[in-house]
């Protein structure tokens, strides 16, 4: 099998040839060191995001020549590495007011200004008066989301944010989205995808990555409307964006919104209910039509939240499943095995710091526990981080190859 036979087989709880393999993220240092030459991977932390930044700053002609080099990169390390799936988030290549790390929808503020106001910082900036600031850590290769407008001025500044993008339709044919989709385009008529399932994005505009996170969570409880809002007109953005992947052919969808700390969820199941389930269950539903399975990524402990995502929206598929965020992948395998493929699992602080027999034990572990029978697609409880060994990451993929191949009998 290829890794779209691989993918479309685990999706559909049926064995394929072997467990597939997969990561959502790489980070770029770790992929230089393998490939021998400076790398940007769509996932592949700050650099790759500054980049971007820096590109859309200088105009559309540097913006297209950086999705072009961002989805090559990524394209080809992905088969290089023998990934069977790969995840390319059109948001990632623009740079809105508040992108939030590409969890935005279409009709956002793109006619933004860009300034570098010191060495390590960037404003975006708005005529209608909204702002954010980034910094970037050259050492750690991140770039951070660090303060906003919204932020410093509360609800207020959040209302009249919601009331800017009511009056802005959706338009893909904008020439910055549709240089973002042209990078869909080329990610899917890459040589490589002919093996390698492509997923394209869309989630809920939820700004766990932003500033003024801390401020939307205040109005779930004091503008419970204003959040409504907010919900209703970016997800009209995300179905569109949706449709417009799957025309494009990529082969899903994923959500890569986070919504937990290790500890749990940022907010209620009663809130999830009331203001996030319906438009999540929005977006899945149109990769449905669409005939495209949904992923939904999620760090931290999510566990009160599974049986919505999983009963109520109808996810296809659940990653990252941090086992220290207490998501025990072999009791969810018990109880939702038939429901939902399972993701991820392997220990990021543990391929980091662990040595490889402790990896290979724990990749072993997984394949026998959780694998047989189907529904899994073994990979990081995240992605490959910036501190990452080498031996490690060699010891991880060959006990995945070795442990993986069905059937699973050992």
């Amino acid at each position: 099998m290829n890794g779209k036979e691989r993918i479309r087989t685990a999706l559909s709880h049926s064995e394929p040839d072997r467990v597939p393999v997969w990561e959502l993220g790489f980070h770029n240092a770790v992929a230089r060191q393998i490939m021998g030459r400076e790398i940007l991977h769509t996932v592949g932390g700050g650099a790759t995001t500054l980049a971007v930044l820096q590109a859309n700053a200088q105009g559309r002609a540097s913006r297209q020549a950086t999705i072009a080099r961002v989805v090559h990169d990524t394209m080809t390390f992905t088969a290089h590495m023998g990934y069977d799936m790969v995840r390319v988030r059109p948001t990632d290549f623009l740079t809105p007011f508040a992108f939030g790390s590409g969890n935005w929808s279409p009709n956002v503020l793109l006619d933004v200004t860009i300034e570098q106001v010191a060495d390590d910082a960037w404003r975006i900036s708005h005529r209608a008066g909204f702002w954010s600031l980034y910094r970037y850590n050259a050492e750690t290769e991140t770039l951070a989301d660090a303060d906003d407008s919204i932020k410093q001025g509360g609800i207020e500044v959040l209302r009249r944010y919601v009331e800017v993008l009511e009056q802005r339709r959706i338009d893909l044919t904008l020439s910055p989205i549709q240089d973002a989709l042209n990078g869909i385009r080329q990610a899917v008529e890459h040589p490589a995808a002919s093996e390698i399932f492509v997923l394209g994005w869309g989630d809920v505009c939820y700004p766990g990555a932003a500033a003024h996170v801390a401020v939307f969570l205040e109005a779930m409880v004091l503008a419970p409307d204003l959040v409504r809002r907010y919900m209703e007109v970016t997800t009209e953005g995300i179905v569109a964006l949706v449709r417009a992947q799957a025309e494009l052919g990529v082969d899903g969808i994923t959500g890569g919104n986070d919504w937990a700390f290790k500890t749990g969820p940022m907010f209620s199941v009663r809130h999830l209910r009331q203001f996030v389930a319906p438009y999540l269950k929005r977006i899945v539903d149109e990769a449905h039509r669409c005939g495209l399975p949904y992923i939904k990524h999620g760090d931290g402990d999510l566990r009160t939240h599974l049986p919505v995502l999983i009963e109520e929206v109808g996810i296809d598929g659940l990653h990252a499943i941090e086992p220290d965020a207490n998501m025990d992948i072999v009791a969810l395998k018990r109880q939702y095995g038939d429901r939902v493929a399972l993701l991820g699992n392997l220990d990021c602080d543990l391929l980091a710091r662990g040595t490889p027999q402790q990896i290979e034990a724990q990749v072993r572990h997984l394949m026998r526990e959780v694998a047989p029978g189907g529904g899994y697609v073994f990979s990081t409880s995240n992605s490959v981080l910036m501190d990452v060994p080498i031996e490690n990451l060699r010891a991880m993929l060959d006990a995945a190859r070795r442990y993986g191949t069905y059937p699973i009998c050992y």
